[in-house]
């Protein structure tokens, strides 16, 4: 799926899991995380409108 993305991340012997599904195409290859102060912050970005176009010839 290209609107969601899936988090598996363990702490110090805790262990989540979950799913998260937004509204629009998302890129998770270019998605970064950040852990601090017990907050996991999780970046992923929306992708270009046009990233995965495809030009296809007219007959």
């Amino acid at each position: 799926m290209e609107d969601s993305f899936y988090v598996h991340a363990t702490k110090e012997g805790v262990e989540y899991v979950d799913s998260y599904a937004v509204c629009c195409p998302i890129s998770p290859e270019k998605a970064t995380a950040n852990y601090s102060n017990g907050v996991l912050k999780v970046t992923v970005p929306y992708q270009q409108p046009f990233e995965n176009s495809v030009d296809v010839k007219i007959e």
